[in-house]
């Protein structure tokens, strides 16, 4: 898929019809056209035409035959994914991407292009990385990689379907993992010799094998780490000599709209109390992902969540989606929400969370470059910085609650921010969208020079934006954690809990019979442990979904309130089993509640957590009530979610 999802000609699939766009309006809106005998003519907007894209209720042609159903009723999902490639062609794609980069923006001459590969090639650091991962090319080869790129924008689309016996390995992954690390250290600190490095490498391999005798790692010569060195020596002085160049250089700013964007996290300067209790939460936190170029929010979790993969994945999936339904629930904010898609790049600090196995596997999954800053350099994500400070002094330090900047301040004025907190969290949520879409995008900012809202708007109508609807209907689950598991013959257990079905195990036992090995990779929704993905790499080339043998008891159940359960078992010396869970999970719910009602903001806070209040309760309801009948009863308005925490009475 291109960048420009919408045209005239594009053809799809709405409510099992197939439809073409048949005319593009001024306002951005189209006229569509069913392909069925009544012809019927529809008029869509371009921001709904995505929110359905979004919510797999239009399917795209390239992406007909990726949800696939199952005998039993579930279904599977089938995409490629980038850390399935063999390392080495891994290498050879990110390479590949690095090397047409600059070429991607416009069409250049025959004599741009001989230019640029003579440029490429000057390069001892990229020569260097050419020949590790023997890659080879010329014009015709750059032009290729061009059109293979441009057809989805994905990294996948430029690894080499070339087969054959060099991409083995002459050592396995330990052994690799420790050569690497020794002779990293050699090359950065010089404070050893060539024999004490070799020394280290024979030590620690001899100790893995000692613990490993059924799979001992293959202990390399010295003159293999010698030639190593020598290998690797002229990219590491290379690196090093520029480094000092690099870092004087003023930062570049961002081009155009999502090349660059910033994430972080902060704990609000602000108690808030329960919505139900009035009883003080606590502080909760903030995850925000905003656009470099433009200072626009891209995205963002409010909540108790603190710093997590968990919450960098709400983040990113809140930037990912269109956010219509905002205003829909919040009727005094003026402006919409423009911002949906893609980033180029995610700048990061160096947090635990951002060096998460997970994160990383997203960031190949979308094709976002994962950027760390230098450690000590905080500047180098100054926005969002800056975006935090202008929060609360503009917004959170004028509210009755506020724990403002310091302690010395609260002193100062004799102020009990506990005493005075009366802001409901769904109170604050509505207040800081009103105040972050009517009022911080809406002026003049001199970080951009401009007003966020405008940037944006200019910026995405020359085509800088890339939807989430170009990576298929499955885009949410390459966004959930990844787990290793063993498929037994009851199915996979996974925390405590039973999974199987007919499809899971006839992959069992083909996998037994021809490798010995049922191990598969497992990704898991955090907030609803009624079903898993495992992957089906023989029959269905994708994830299928595994239901819990228990799905009334992990019907919407987080996996946080199910580790409760488990941890109240284990203490009280129980047997953690279906039955067991069943039995306890009335009492984790009273529990629960009395966390929620104690006057700490420390028992607040545990409680908020356990109940899952954030922001990205409010994308749930959204998602239900889209698909629900407009005819049937309606619910209570609750748009984070408080009266659904997966613990209804069977």
């Amino acid at each position: 898929m291109s960048k420009v999802l919408l045209g005239i000609g594009v053809e799809f699939f709405f409510n099992g019809k197939k439809h073409e766009i048949i005319e593009e309006l001024n306002d951005g809106s189209f006229y569509m056209q069913s392909n069925e005998k009544d012809r019927e003519i529809t008029k869509i907007t371009r921001m709904d035409f995505l929110r359905h894209i979004e919510k797999s209720e239009i399917i795209l042609p390239e992406f007909e035959n990726v949800i696939i159903p199952l005998e039993s009723g579930m279904h599977a999902y089938r995409f490629e994914e980038f850390e399935r490639v063999p390392e080495k062609k891994q290498k050879q794609a990110l390479l590949k991407k690095e090397i047409i980069k600059p070429l991607l923006e416009r069409k250049h001459s025959v004599k741009e292009i001989q230019e640029h590969i003579n440029e490429v090639k000057s390069d001892p650091a990229i020569q260097l990385r050419m020949n590790e991962c023997n890659l080879k090319f010329q014009i015709s080869t750059i032009y290729r990689w061009i059109k293979q790129y441009e057809k989805d924008e994905q990294l996948i689309s430029l690894v080499s379907k070339k087969r054959g016996n060099y991409e083995r390995r002459h050592f396995g992954t330990v052994t690799e993992t420790i050569i690497s690390k020794q002779v990293h250290k050699y090359l950065q600190y010089e404070l050893e010799s060539m024999g004490t490095c070799y020394s280290k490498i024979y030590t620690e391999i001899s100790q893995w094998n000692k613990k490993h005798l059924k799979d001992p790692e293959v202990i390399p010569s010295r003159k293999t780490i010698e030639r190593r060195i020598s290998k690797e020596k002229a990219f590491f002085e290379a690196n090093k000599k520029n480094k000092k160049a690099k870092n004087m250089k003023a930062k570049d700013k961002p081009s155009y709209a999502m090349k660059v964007a910033q994430c972080d996290h902060t704990r609000l300067d602000i108690i808030v109390v329960d919505d139900e209790s009035g009883k003080p939460l606590g502080r909760p936190w903030l995850t925000y992902i905003m656009d470099e170029y433009s200072g626009y929010p891209l995205g963002f979790y409010l909540g108790y969540e603190g710093p997590s993969y968990k919450s960098v994945m709400y983040a990113l999936r809140n930037a990912f989606r269109t956010k219509g339904y905002i205003k829909e629930h919040f009727k005094d904010i003026k402006n919409d929400w423009l911002a949906h898609g893609v980033p180029e790049t995610l700048l990061v600090d160096n947090g635990k969370e951002f060096h998460s196995n997970s994160l990383k596997s997203v960031c190949q999954h979308f094709d976002i470059n994962l950027k760390y800053c230098t450690p000590g350099k905080p500047w180098q994500k100054g926005a969002v910085e800056r975006f935090f400070r202008t929060l609360n002094t503009s917004l959170l330090h004028q509210m009755p609650g506020t724990t403002l900047s310091n302690i010395q301040e609260l002193k100062r004025f004799d102020y009990d921010p506990k005493k005075n907190a009366i802001i409901k969290f769904s109170q604050l949520m509505e207040l800081f969208l009103e105040w972050l879409i009517d009022d911080f995008s809406v002026n003049y900012h001199k970080g951009v020079k401009g007003v966020p809202k405008d940037l944006w708007e200019v910026s995405s109508k020359n085509g800088s934006l890339v939807s989430i609807g170009k990576f298929g209907p499955e885009w949410e689950i390459r966004l959930y954690p990844i787990k290793k598991r063993r498929i037994q013959h009851y199915g996979i257990e996974f925390e405590h809990l039973e999974y199987n079905s007919p499809e899971l195990d006839k992959l069992r036992k083909y996998l037994k019979e021809k490798t010995g090995n049922a191990e598969v990779d497992v990704k898991y929704n955090p907030d609803d442990l009624s079903k898993i993905y495992v992957y089906d790499e023989i029959f269905t080339k994708g994830y299928i979904e595994v239901p819990c043998k228990k799905e009334g008891y992990a019907e919407g159940l987080s996996l946080i309130l199910h580790k409760a359960a488990v941890r109240e078992l284990n203490k009280n010396d129980k047997p953690v089993n279906m039955y067991s869970l069943i039995e306890t999970k009335a009492a984790i719910k009273e529990k629960v509640q009395g966390f929620m009602k104690s006057n700490t903001t420390t028992g607040g806070s545990k409680g908020a957590r356990l109940s899952g209040i954030g922001s990205n309760k409010l994308e749930k309801v959204e998602a239900t009530s889209s698909t629900t009948n407009s005819k049937s009863k309606k619910k209570a308005y609750d748009p984070y979610g408080f009266n659904n925490m997966g613990w209804e009475e069977e």
